[in-house]
């Protein structure tokens, strides 16, 4: 239903954000901040260095980033 998005990567520490139809030099349509609830244009969500799954959900508000 491409409300969900899950990737495994390798990350250097610092942070990321949620770029949506768009090349990531667009930023046109981007999602950040706390993991908890992301808002447009939010800060980046931190992460730390390392092996990480991420998944973006935007199924249900507020929209939620999981780092395992």
């Amino acid at each position: 239903d491409f409300k969900k998005w899950s990737v495994t990567a390798d990350f250097t520490d610092g942070g990321f954000k949620a770029v949506i139809n768009g090349p990531t030099l667009d930023w046109k349509i981007n999602y950040g901040g706390p993991e908890e609830e992301m808002t447009f244009d939010g800060s980046n969500i931190n992460i730390t260095a390392g092996s990480h799954t991420v998944t973006i959900d935007l199924s249900e508000i507020p929209y939620k980033t999981t780092i395992e």
